[in-house]
């Protein structure tokens, strides 16, 4: 399939197209430099948290940005000044 030889790129920015058009307030995390290059996709009218990704190998490299970033708070807190449904981020039993 010819989409599959582009990589993954073309569909990202074809669902943050459609996810950036909605007109309640939205909530885009981006982790690392590739998602962050994202960015300008999306209209500034939604909140968008970024910070370094949260991968083992991005702490052993002392990028502490992302432990101090708090993205699920931040994001709680967005939708909380929007009205919207806060999210539960804890995970359930496994």
């Amino acid at each position: 399939h010819a989409l599959a030889r582009l990589g993954p790129q073309p569909v990202t920015d074809e669902v943050i197209g459609v996810v950036n058009r909605k007109t309640d307030l939205v909530v885009f995390i981006l982790w690392g430099k590739e998602a962050r290059k994202k960015k300008k996709l999306i209209d500034p009218r939604h909140t968008i948290i970024e910070s370094s990704h949260p991968s083992p190998q991005s702490a052993r490299r002392g990028r502490e940005p992302f432990l101090r970033s708090k993205p699920f708070s931040r994001a709680n807190d967005a939708l909380m000044s929007a009205g919207r449904e806060l999210i539960d981020w804890t995970l359930g039993p496994c």
